[in-house]
């Protein structure tokens, strides 16, 4: 499988991927078949599928934080409600 029909694949899995991400699958495919990269440049490489790989995941815990001060928030304001002897509105 070429760099291109796997950035296609992994695009129709994960349509939130980078538009960067064909181009360094290309990169890695060159340096794979090329004897002239440097370690330098192959740790680049290698840091940059890391990052693909971790943006989703950030994404997740951004979304899972942002839920749980929303349940906080909500819990606070209830209490709030209840101790003022009011009760919530309900939908």
């Amino acid at each position: 499988m070429v760099a291109a029909d796997l950035a296609d694949v992994l695009r129709r899995r994960f349509p939130q991927a980078d538009a960067s991400l064909e181009a360094d699958l290309a990169a890695c495919e060159e340096a794979a078949w090329g004897e002239t990269i440097t370690p330098r440049d192959a740790l680049k490489l290698i840091q940059k599928l890391h990052a693909h790989q971790e943006k989703p995941h950030r994404r997740r815990q951004t979304r899972r934080r942002f839920r749980k001060l929303e349940r906080e928030q909500l819990q606070t304001s209830r209490k709030g409600l209840h101790e003022r002897g009011n009760k919530p509105a309900t939908d």
